[in-house]
């Protein structure tokens, strides 16, 4: 497993030759799987921003030089420009998924359902059409929201832990404060029901004590210990 501070940083290596390094991570939070990876080139390519799926990445999504991509550089070259100060719109991601003749993920077979089976409404889907998928989290904004158990408050959120064959989010690590003995522990994410992007805020059914009890985060290594 991976986390994403540790993806942060790496590098990017295309079939011929490094292209950027990785600056951030999309999620899906309705079924907890990484949707893109936020890759920044070098001058190479003017500085610019791409996406790319995980399903481009090496099953160990790392290597002696970089993280391996099966993508050349002219492939990642044509790709659509992409503005990560906004939301990601369905229009993008079609033609993102046309470039690289990608599966859209919103196809019908392609994404399993989500953990509560809701159907959108005209409306939702309109919003989608518009302004991105709702479900569709950047992992660099949500890093430092606030736990909301259900007793209060418990904790700042510090990292993702990644499973690199599926690209699931696992757990989600949780820096609890001083009064809970100031440590970082795994949450499953079946035990998170909401993102409040305005607050800031991330909602549990769990109790503080539950949260406590739960498996301690070391790095991305131990994450396979916990059995909340």
């Amino acid at each position: 497993m991976v986390c994403t501070k540790s993806l942060k940083g790496q590098p990017i290596e295309a079939l011929d030759g490094l292209i950027g390094h990785i600056n951030d991570l999309y999620f899906d939070d309705s079924i907890w799987t990484v949707r893109y990876l936020a890759v920044k080139t070098g001058n190479w390519l003017s500085g610019r921003t791409v996406l790319l799926v995980p399903n481009v990445l090496a099953a160990e999504w790392h290597g002696e030089s970089g993280v391996p991509v099966s993508l050349t550089k002219e492939e990642i070259w044509n790709s659509p420009d992409i503005d990560t100060a906004q939301p990601i719109s369905r229009a993008f991601e079609q033609e993102l998924h046309q470039h690289y003749g990608w599966l859209p993920y919103w196809g019908i077979g392609v994404a399993p359902p989500p953990l509560l089976e809701i159907a959108p409404s005209d409306q939702q889907q309109q919003h989608a059409e518009d302004h991105g998928d709702p479900h569709l989290c950047c992992a660099n904004d949500v890093l430092g929201y606030k736990l909301i158990a259900q007793d209060g408050s418990s904790g700042q959120l510090q990292d993702l832990v990644i499973h690199e064959e599926d690209a699931s989010v696992r757990y989600l690590a949780f820096h609890l404060p001083t009064v809970l003995r100031g440590k970082t522990v795994l949450v499953r994410p079946s035990c998170i029901t909401a993102f409040d992007f305005v607050a800031r805020t991330i909602s549990s059914p769990l109790t503080c004590h539950e949260i406590e009890a739960s498996p301690e985060y070391e790095g991305a290594g131990s994450a396979t210990s916990a059995s909340q």
